[in-house]
């Protein structure tokens, strides 16, 4: 089972990793320009996080919280 969140944050834009068994950042990721929202690959393998400030799209690992990917 997942125990991880993956929320964006517009003003920095990074997005935070959170463990939902302890409500804690683990890692922050940074993305393109004002991530706006996130949605999960349906492996759970790949978070694809919109950036509307550069109208791209940041791909991060699960397995590692890193961006493996940015398209436009």
């Amino acid at each position: 089972m997942q125990t991880r969140a993956y929320i964006s944050n517009d003003v920095d834009s990074t997005v935070s990793v959170i463990d939902t068994t302890t409500n804690s950042v683990i890692a922050t990721v940074n993305v393109g320009f004002g991530p706006v929202d996130v949605a999960a690959s349906p492996s759970g393998e790949k978070i694809y996080a919109a950036n509307a400030g550069d109208d791209t799209v940041s791909v991060i690992s699960t397995n590692t919280n890193a961006v493996v990917a940015i398209s436009s």
